[in-house]
């Protein structure tokens, strides 16, 4: 679906869950799979009860380059320089991280899975993201738990920290363990923390 905005995905969150009979539920998106768990709770408020969003991405339209990309690592920013070439570029980046990917054990099966239809449903992920959203944080309504890393490269404190100004019912929960380039401690706490939250 080239050309669409974040907003468009809630539409399709909304057709899943009539389809399985939920009515209200808890949403979790971590990284990219924030913004689409946002325009949920934004644009279908009546069927979200909490919303927790780990290591989390800030709209690069409404921050501006230098501050959406301040702090991030080198390889970050190689990544972030291919996606706004747009399609092209998107792709090329999205191919290079899946060669990397695959390499690893631990993620070869789930990758090649993700894309092995091509890489364009990604693309399109990455191009409505550094694009207008459709909808605007500040309309989200649930309760909002922001998990972030202060020491985070991949979308750095300035992500989090404008999202909890921008959502009215929002708060943070800072950890080591759940970002882009986690500790070696053990992350279960922390994981039962957020979703101890969710579905309190």
């Amino acid at each position: 679906m080239a050309g669409r905005t974040v907003a468009d995905s809630a539409a399709d969150a909304r057709v899943v869950l009539d389809a399985v009979g939920l009515d209200r539920v808890a949403v979790h998106g971590g990284s990219g799979g924030t913004p689409p768990a946002m325009a949920f709770a934004a644009l279908c408020a009546e069927r979200v009860t909490r919303l927790a969003l780990q290591a989390p991405l800030a709209p690069y339209r409404e921050l501006g380059h230098d501050l959406w990309s301040q702090g991030q690592d080198e390889q970050t920013k190689e990544y972030m320089a291919l996606c706004l070439q747009g399609e092209t570029g998107a792709a090329r980046a999205i191919n290079k991280e899946v060669e990397e990917l695959v390499a690893d054990p631990d993620w070869a099966e789930v990758t090649r899975e993700t894309v092995r239809q091509g890489p364009w449903g990604a693309v399109d992920d990455e191009l409505a993201q550094l694009s207008d959203w459709g909808f605007d944080p500040a309309s989200i309504r649930a309760p909002t738990l922001i998990i972030y890393d202060p020491d985070e490269t991949v979308l750095p404190p300035q992500h989090p920290l404008w999202l909890r100004d921008r959502i009215p019912d929002a708060a943070l929960m800072s950890t080591s363990t759940l970002g882009h380039r986690a500790s070696d401690q053990d992350p279960d706490p922390d994981r039962r923390r957020m979703y101890g939250w969710l579905t309190s």
